[in-house]
């Protein structure tokens, strides 16, 4: 006659038990060392001021991972700042500028990224750049990135400011071109999305670029505008 293990069926079932949970601990362990490993510390808040923009309170020090979003516009706003510097008048902003930039884009390990800023930098050192500028930050928008913060979101990003972004630049590098095809469609495509998205200031900006048929210097205040409404929109 056959007597059941009572007492051994219960100890494997209480070891399968402990094994299941230790393999759930550790589980939760690598994922929670993964987020706080791979995050990083952004800004909050953009305010324009009356011949350069303010910086934003995100530690100049974060690396940059995968270029996301958030990150993209915190290089793009301190590329128009470095622009807005006067390079004999304001020599050691515009030093300090550079050196922050130059951290951000070699902490991305992005080569794209990093080829766009090295092609700028050569300019830099010459006459200075003008298209250079655009460019680059052309080249830190048609770059694949994360989505915001992929653990705990607590914003996602607006993809359309990031397109109008890709708009605006790619307008102005089309600007002083003949391809009228490709300037209407991009005056097209931006107008609508400003008129279905954009702010009061935005819109405003966009009418002055319009009515001086985008001859006049108003592209980096366009630009700057559009920062400041996706950092307002992740507060």
């Amino acid at each position: 006659m056959h007597i059941p293990d009572v007492f051994g069926d219960e100890i494997k079932q209480r070891n399968i038990r402990l094994l299941f949970t230790a393999f759930v601990t550790m589980s939760i362990i690598l994922v929670v060392l993964q987020f706080f490993t791979g995050s990083s510390t952004t800004g909050n808040s953009i305010l324009l001021g009356s011949t350069a923009p303010e910086e934003t309170s995100a530690d100049d020090g974060a690396a940059v991972f995968n270029l996301n979003n958030r990150q993209k516009f915190d290089l793009l706003l301190k590329t128009l700042q470095l622009k807005m510097l006067d390079k004999e008048e304001q020599k050691l902003q515009y030093a300090e500028k550079i050196a922050k930039i130059d951290k951000l884009v070699h902490d991305s390990g992005n080569d794209d990224v990093l080829s766009g800023w090295t092609a700028m930098t050569a300019c830099l050192d010459e006459n200075g750049c003008t298209d250079e500028f655009y460019v680059f930050m052309k080249t830190l928008f048609a770059v694949d990135g994360q989505t915001e913060n992929s653990f705990f979101t607590w914003k996602k990003s607006d993809t359309t400011l990031e397109t109008l972004i890709q708009n605006v630049l790619e307008l102005k590098l089309a600007a002083e071109k003949n391809n009228i095809v490709i300037r209407s469609k991009l005056v097209t495509d931006t107008n609508s999305l400003i008129i279905s998205k954009g702010s009061l200031e935005m819109k405003e900006v966009w009418e002055q670029l319009v009515d001086c048929n985008f001859g006049c210097d108003g592209f980096d205040r366009l630009l700057l505008v559009i920062a400041e409404s996706y950092f307002e929109s992740q507060n």
